[in-house]
C-alpha cells in the first residue's frame, strides 16, 4: 500500500495523521537504527510507550527488523514491571520522553528514545535493505497473568502472526477493507491490540488511535467514533457497560452513526445491558459479530449474530485452518451433530498457536496435548454446541476469570493478598462481584479484627495490574 497509494491515510490520532508513505518512512528509520546497533535476529526489544503514532512505528519497526516485540504497559505496577523484566532479561527498550522516568533504566543496557529516531535533527543516511524475517522465527511476546504470580511470557512466531491475520480476514472479509476506519481500543498488553493495528494496514485501511487513557474516557471515545467516522471496532462487555452508562446521561445518540461492523468479544454480558446497547446501534445496517480467542492462539472462533436480540451470544465456529475439539471429562470427543448440549473443554489447534511460554517448557507442555498426531491447546474454557453447530461458552475448568476483557488467575491475586501478612491472613478467596462484573471481591479469613484494608489495597496496587486490584475487601 505504501508503494501503490502512498498518500492514503494509514494512522489517525485526533488531529494527527500519517499516510502510508510517511508510516513506512518512519518504520524504515527504526529498522535502520536497530541494524546499526547490530541487533541480531530474535533479539527481544521492549516497548514502554503510551498510545501514540510512535507506538505503532515501534511495533512495526521491531518485527520488520527481525527483533521480537515485547510491549510493556506504563500503567503496570512497578513490582509487576520488574517481574517481567527479570523474567525476560532483554537489554533493549524503546521509551517516550513521557514514559522514560517510569522505567527502571538500570535493568537494561540500551534505553532508546523513539522521538530521536523518528524525528532526527539531521538528515539520515541512505537506507539499509530490510532484513529477511524467518517464518518460524519469534515475532512478539505478550505477558499475561500466571498462577504462580509470575507472568506468562507468551511467544508467537511470524508464522502464527501471519496465520492469525489471514484467518481473521478470511473469516469476515467485510470487516477489514481499504475503505474502513478501524478503532484501536485494546491496551498494549492484550494480543488483540496487534490485530487492531495490523489487520487494517494489511488491507490498506486506516487505524484510528486514541490518546493515552482515551479508552477509559467515554466522552472522548464517543466523540472519536463520530469525528473519525469509525466503521469497524472490537469491543468487550466492560466498555459496552461504560458506554451505556455514559450514553444514558449524555444522550449522544450519534455515537455509532458510522459504525458498520462491531465485533464483541465472547464474554457473558447482562441481557438488559445488551438490549440497551443494541438500541444505540444502526440496526440492521450495523453487522454484529462475536469472536473468541486467547493470547496463546489469538482470535480463532467467530460468527455473525443474525438474531441479535438472543442474549445467549455464541462464541462461533472455527476460522479457516483452525481446528477445534470439545472434550468431555472422560476425554471423549463431543460430536456437534448429536444435539446433546453436552459440555466439554475447548481445545484449539492450527497454525495460529503460539510457540510456547518463554523459557518455561514445563508450563508449555502442561497446556498442550497431542490428539491424532495434531497438537492442541487446552484452553480451560468449557463450551457446548447449540442447534446451529456454533459453540457457546459454558464457564471455566479452572479458577481463571475474565475481568475488563483480560484473563486473570485469581490465585495470583489471592497470593498477593496473603503475602501482605501471612501472620494475619490465613485464607483468601477472590471472585467476581455478583452485582458488577467489572469488579472483584476479596474475602479474607483473619484472626485479627483490625486489618488495615487500605494498606492491603495499596499492596495490591504495587504488585498487580490495575484491573486485578479488588474493588471490595471483606474480612471474615
Amino acid at each position: 500500500m505504501a508503494e501503490v497509494r502512498p498518500q492514503k491515510i494509514a494512522l489517525i490520532l485526533d488531529s494527527q495523521m500519517w499516510t502510508y508513505g510517511e508510516l513506512i518512512e518512519q518504520v524504515e528509520r527504526i529498522t535502520d537504527y536497530l541494524q546499526n546497533l547490530k541487533i541480531i535476529r530474535g533479539q527481544i526489544i521492549y516497548q514502554f510507550v503510551e498510545r501514540s503514532l510512535e507506538m505503532v512505528c515501534g511495533f512495526l519497526g521491531i518485527i520488520c527488523s527481525g527483533g521480537v516485540y515485547c510491549p510493556l504497559n506504563p500503567t503496570d505496577s512497578p513490582s509487576r514491571l520488574l517481574s517481567i523484566l527479570e523474567q525476560i532479561q532483554s537489554q533493549y527498550v524503546f521509551v517516550h520522553q513521557l514514559t522514560f522516568k517510569q522505567f527502571p533504566a538500570d535493568m537494561v543496557k540500551h534505553v532508546i528514545f523513539l522521538e530521536k529516531i523518528l524525528f532526527p535533527s539531521s538528515q539520515t543516511e541512505d537506507r539499509n535493505e530490510l532484513p529477511y524475517c524467518v517464518e518460524d522465527g519469534p515475532a512478539f511476546i505478550v505477558c499475561t497473568s500466571g498462577t504462580t504470580g509470575r507472568p506468562k511470557a507468551i511467544l508467537h512466531t511470524h508464522r502464527s502472526f501471519a496465520a492469525s491475520n489471514a484467518a481473521y480476514i478470511q473469516w469476515n472479509a467485510t470487516m477489514y477493507t481499504v475503505r474502513d476506519q478501524v478503532l484501536q481500543l485494546a491496551t498494549c498488553t492484550w494480543i488483540l491490540q496487534l490485530s487492531e493495528i495490523s489487520l487494517p494496514l494489511v488491507v490498506g485501511g486506516s487505524v484510528v488511535l486514541l490518546r493515552p487513557g482515551g479508552h477509559l474516557d467515554m466522552s472522548y471515545l464517543s466523540k472519536t467514533l463520530i469525528n473519525q467516522q469509525v466503521t469497524t471496532m472490537i469491543i468487550g462487555p466492560a466498555i459496552i457497560r461504560a458506554l451505556i452508562d455514559f450514553l444514558e446521561i449524555s444522550q449522544q445518540i450519534d455515537t455509532f452513526k458510522y459504525v458498520l461492523n462491531i465485533c464483541v468479544t465472547a464474554e457473558a454480558i447482562n441481557p438488559p445491558q445488551w438490549i440497551k446497547f443494541l438500541s444505540y446501534l444502526n440496526l440492521p445496517t450495523t453487522r454484529i459479530n462475536s469472536q473468541y480467542g486467547m493470547s496463546e492462539c489469538n482470535g480463532v472462533l467467530g460468527c455473525q449474530l443474525f438474531d441479535v436480540y438472543n442474549t445467549t451470544i455464541p462464541i462461533g465456529c472455527p476460522f479457516v485452518n483452525v481446528r477445534c475439539l470439545l472434550v468431555s471429562e472422560q476425554d471423549d470427543i463431543i460430536d456437534k451433530t448429536n444435539n446433546s448440549n453436552q459440555i466439554g473443554q475447548l481445545l484449539i489447534g492450527g497454525p495460529t498457536l503460539f510457540d510456547g511460554y518463554l523459557n518455561d517448557p514445563e508450563r508449555t507442555n502442561d497446556i498442550l496435548i497431542t490428539i491424532d498426531n495434531q497438537i492442541y491447546l487446552k484452553t480451560g474454557d468449557l463450551a457446548r454446541y447449540n442447534e446451529r453447530g456454533e459453540l457457546v461458552h459454558a464457564g471455566r475448568a479452572d479458577f481463571q476469570i475474565k475481568i475488563h476483557g483480560q484473563r486473570v488467575e485469581t490465585t495470583e491475586i489471592e497470593d498477593t493478598i496473603m503475602n501482605w501478612s501471612r501472620d494475619q491472613i490465613s485464607g483468601c478467596l477472590v471472585i467476581k462481584s455478583p452485582q458488577n462484573k467489572d469488579s472483584l471481591v476479596a474475602y479474607i479469613v483473619s484472626h485479627s479484627p483490625d486489618l488495615n484494608i487500605e494498606e492491603i489495597r495499596n499492596h495490591c496496587r504495587q504488585h498487580l495490574r490495575q484491573y486485578m486490584v479488588p474493588s471490595h475487601i471483606i474480612i471474615l
